[in-house]
């Protein structure tokens, strides 16, 4: 009986885990996708990155996200970036984008 109530209470925690980490990328995407056509671009693609994080690499904490985007501008000029959501501390709890673009950064 014990070893069942285990077992349950493994996959719960498991379970848990896996819905949060569902959340938190479904947030993080979605705050990609608002601060694109909130600054009138076309987003074309959106690439989590897990170990490569671009410009953010070294002032990241694990609690954020940052996606490779290739965006479209109101002019039709593609532009290719870092956006990383969320803050230091609070994760993507709080509602912050930060980006920086690849031709910005030589």
């Amino acid at each position: 009986m014990a070893q069942l109530q285990i077992l349950l209470f493994a996959v719960l925690i498991i379970g848990v885990a896996v819905l949060l980490q569902v959340w938190c990328t479904s947030r993080a995407r979605h705050m990609v996708e608002t601060w694109a056509k909130s600054n009138g671009f076309r987003l074309q693609d959106c690439r989590y990155c897990w170990i490569r994080r671009g410009p953010f690499f070294w002032n990241s904490s694990k609690s954020q996200m940052v996606y490779y985007v290739t965006v479209r501008t109101p002019e039709g000029k593609p532009r290719k970036g870092w956006v990383r959501c969320g803050s230091y501390w609070g994760g993507i709890f709080v509602e912050k984008v930060e980006v920086r673009w690849e031709d910005e950064l030589i």
